[in-house]
């Protein structure tokens, strides 16, 4: 990213409810470096290797009451997370990610799904539910007050980096069911894109708008409940 200032986008679909509102910062970015955490250079380490966005992530979350939940489905683990929020009860980290990708020296998540090489939808999608089984019985025993869901579209079978071989098809099944599972749990969930280095930059951007789509049907499911509040914009990173 260099010197360069990225624009990310979070959206939000659901609102916390009362016992769980987030309390923001007026000016969340990926420059904004909350105290209690520290960085080197282009990626946040607490002896990790995260991008930046794990930033934003832990930013929100300092900011916020109750539990919340980051769920990173891309081709590298969450590992920036996964070690800011070490030992930490009111946070819960999920990661599924290619076994032998970046980063090469794995932090431990709560909950790992690493994948092997050539995974195809099939074995992806179990993980991915096994994934699910687990989110739901945690919230039963603790329910998440807000879910951060780090889509990539790097796991795709096209991408020049990676080593899992899922189609763009389970690519969009994977958000439907992450975003459906959420939805019924109400959980309102931030939406951030991911990875993605495709050979064929067209695929890898169809990927991520698909994404985007999937997520639009959720938050017009999320409202056709008519006592549930509006979603809108959490956050806008610039």
């Amino acid at each position: 990213m260099g010197n360069r200032r990225a624009r990310l986008f979070i959206s939000c679909i659901g609102v916390p409810d009362a016992h769980h509102q987030p309390r923001f910062p007026r000016r969340i970015n990926a420059w904004h470096r909350p105290r209690k955490f520290r960085s080197d250079g282009q990626h946040q380490r607490v002896a990790a290797g995260g991008i930046e966005i794990d930033h934003d992530r832990a930013s929100v979350t300092e900011h916020m009451a109750g539990r919340s939940l980051h769920i990173t489905a891309d081709l590298g683990q969450g590992d920036g997370t996964a070690s800011i929020f070490a030992g930490d009860a009111s946070v819960f980290t999920i990661s599924l990610h290619g076994a032998n990708n970046f980063p090469f020296r794995k932090a431990q998540s709560d909950l790992d799904l690493a994948l092997a090489d050539g995974c195809t939808d099939a074995d992806y999608l179990d993980a991915l539910d096994t994934a699910l089984a687990v989110l739901a019985r945690e919230h039963a025993k603790h329910p998440f007050g807000l879910a951060f869901y780090l889509a990539g579209a790097d796991p795709h079978e096209g991408d020049r980096l990676g080593r899992l071989k899922v189609s763009a098809a389970g690519l969009l099944r994977r958000d439907r069911r992450v975003l459906e599972a959420l939805g019924a749990a109400r959980i309102p969930v931030a939406l951030a894109m991911a990875g993605g280095y495709g050979l064929d930059l067209d695929v890898t951007v169809a990927i991520q708008a698909a994404t985007i789509e999937a997520a639009i049907d959720a938050w017009r499911h999320w409202n056709a409940r008519p006592t549930e509040a509006a979603a809108g914009v959490l956050a806008a990173v610039g």
